[in-house]
């Protein structure tokens, strides 16, 4: 595994639109799927292009059927390469501990096609592998948020489409292992931020109108 840090200050923001449907199995146990941490439809990131994206895991059975594992595998895909992961939270009760991957002494992480290699047949995605286990034995996820990046785009970001998409490999409890697949990618449009000569202008006009009064 190949891993690209050099790091620049952002200036993007980023306007999150209508989510795309990925191509799914007829039916699955478990669904996993990007969703915006702010359960808008929009978001408004501060000026240096920080936003989070949380990875949501749904069951096709509720109550005492609901599926539940303690071990995951899979991985996160952008569109376009150089996304930066400044941080990430996994749901209670996972643990970014000795069993968790990647690390976070390997952030801030820029994902580019190299930065995760399939062992057969990769594509060149831009693309990243997580995976844990439950510290407990007894400990069990069931649904909810599964895990929460935090996400920044570089100053030299190009505006346009930037989807995000969830790539379920392993669930399982035990040995047995529960089928998933992947839901919604969502699709977000990455936008140059307010420079802050723009900022100054605008204070600046309303500095003037305030003095005519």
């Amino acid at each position: 595994m190949k891993i690209k840090t050099a790091i620049a200050a952002a200036r993007f923001s980023v306007i999150c639109l209508t989510p795309a449907l990925i191509t799914t199995a007829a039916s699955a146990a478990y669904t996993l799927e990007p969703q915006l941490a702010t359960g808008n439809s929009f978001i408004n990131p501060t000026i240096d292009g920080n936003f989070t994206v949380n990875f949501a895991l749904t069951s096709d059975a509720v109550g005492p059927a609901q599926d539940r594992h303690n071990s995951v595998v899979f991985r996160v895909a952008f569109s376009r390469p150089g996304v930066i992961i400044t941080g990430f939270t996994w749901g209670a009760p996972y643990t970014t501990g000795a069993d968790a991957f990647p690390t976070t002494g390997s952030l801030p992480l820029a994902v580019m096609p190299t930065t995760y290699i399939l062992p057969i047949g990769d594509i060149g995605e831009n693309d990243i592998e997580f995976s844990n286990v439950i510290p407990t034995p007894t400990g069990r996820f069931g649904v909810g948020t599964i895990l929460s990046l935090n996400l920044r785009l570089p100053a030299d970001y190009e505006v346009g489409q930037l989807f995000v998409s969830a790539v379920p490999d392993t669930f399982a409890d035990g040995f047995t292992e529960i089928p998933s697949v992947a839901g919604l990618r969502l699709l977000m449009v990455v936008v140059p931020a307010p420079s802050a000569s723009a900022g100054l202008v605008l204070a600046g006009a309303l500095a003037f109108r305030r003095k005519r009064r």
